[in-house]
């Protein structure tokens, strides 16, 4: 038994009964509330996993993170013998070297009496509109089901409809964050152009944005289609030939129409695409009901011209495909927005990427699954809404 007269060098260790009784019986408590910590915050998680499979089953279980661009791009065009076979990577499509990789149907484009076209990652640090086009891809080829998509797009395929999709548009951009985190507020491409400002405007008038400077964010390149994304982009449109063009970006939450460029112009078809989009909105309203939603809101998924909502804009890819291609039914997509912790007057430009990755980005869990799965909801309710309504066609 230890006592207060043991030698000086092994104080240290001397204990009397009753203090070591102290130690014992703390020692003992710190672990039952550990313990009870622990359990409890099992018991949290296990609930959480019951909400996200009651709300989204089957959808990405398992998966609700992000993927790399390698894994975006490549991976789902290994051959599947589950998958359907009639849906892949379509490489003859568009030359790899052409900067873009595009997901349709296997076989004549005219074959399709619709054709849709969903466009994302334009933007670098938009990374979650690359998982929209993603996981959309992997409900088409079958690789993933859910009781609320799998079906109707199985109907809209019998219906003649085709879906050709984009997933990365800006490669070498999203490249870039994945290799350093530190470029989260990434939004050019290589050459430091905005993609979304290369393209001719149907105004013909680039003034206001040709002056932009390289260092600006929506620098517009040195002339139109100068960039080799923007020139694929060109000639995916001419071979296509879409019906309804969705280019997907994120920053905000808004359903946005043409014109980007004339806040005084109209499309010729405004009227028929708030229409359907309105139409959109309730169906994704009405499945989200039921369900526990903090990440999407489809009231507040405001609907009109981009350049009457926000701000007028020269060059924009969904101003390009409306206007010169004839593409009759033409939306720009806004997904997410999280402004927590961004002070509302901070420069663009003087964000961390940590603010950034926030403001475009929903976190991986269940932000990542209901932002995913209420705009793929609205992705296949404007397509069927734009057949129940009308005939693709531009009004004369």
């Amino acid at each position: 038994m230890c006592c207060c007269c043991c030698p000086d060098p092994r104080r240290w260790i001397c204990f009397r009964p009753t203090v070591l009784k102290i130690c014992v019986v703390v020692a003992t408590f710190a672990f039952l509330v550990n313990l009870i910590v622990s359990f409890f915050g099992i018991l949290k998680w296990i609930d959480e996993q019951e909400d996200l499979e009651k709300n989204y089953p089957m959808l990405f279980k398992d998966d609700s993170h992000y993927h790399n661009t390698e894994s975006i791009i490549n991976n789902m065009a290994k051959p599947n013998p589950f998958m359907n076979p009639y849906y892949s990577r379509l490489d003859s499509l568009l030359h790899p070297d052409e900067e873009l990789s595009v997901y349709g149907p296997i076989g004549d484009i005219e074959e399709r009496h619709v054709r849709v076209a969903v466009l994302c990652g334009q933007h670098a640090r938009e990374v979650i509109t690359s998982e929209i086009c993603h996981n959309l891809i992997r409900l088409i080829q079958l690789s993933r089901a859910h009781p609320l998509l799998t079906d109707r797009i199985a109907a809209l395929r019998g219906e003649g409809v085709g879906f050709w999709v984009v997933p990365v548009i800006n490669r070498w951009g999203r490249e870039q964050i994945e290799s350093d985190p530190r470029r989260a507020c990434l939004r050019k491409n290589k050459n430091h152009v905005d993609l979304n400002r290369n393209f001719p405007c149907p105004d013909m008038v680039r003034e206001g944005s040709s002056s932009d400077p390289p260092a600006s964010t929506t620098y517009p390149g040195e002339f139109d289609l100068s960039e080799p994304e923007s020139k694929a982009l060109d000639k995916f449109l001419s071979k296509v030939k879409p019906d309804i063009l969705i280019n997907v970006h994120s920053g905000i939450n808004r359903v946005l129409l043409p014109y980007d460029c004339c806040s005084m112009a109209v499309h010729p078809n405004y009227r028929k695409m708030v229409e359907v989009a309105q139409l959109a909105k309730r169906r994704v309203a009405q499945d989200l009901k039921d369900k526990k939603h903090d990440y999407a809101h489809p009231s507040e998924w405001f609907t009109g011209s981009s350049s009457q909502l926000l701000y007028e804009s020269h060059g924009t890819l969904m101003d390009y495909a409306s206007h010169f291609h004839g593409v009759p039914f033409t939306y720009t997509v806004e997904v997410f927005q999280n402004t927590t912790g961004i002070p509302d007057d901070l420069p663009e430009l003087e964000m961390t990427p940590e603010q950034c990755m926030t403001l475009f980005n929903p976190e991986a869990g269940r932000a990542y699954e209901e932002v995913n799965l209420a705009w793929l909801d609205f992705i296949v309710s404007l397509v069927e809404s734009t057949l129940d309504r009308f005939d693709l066609v531009v009004e004369s």
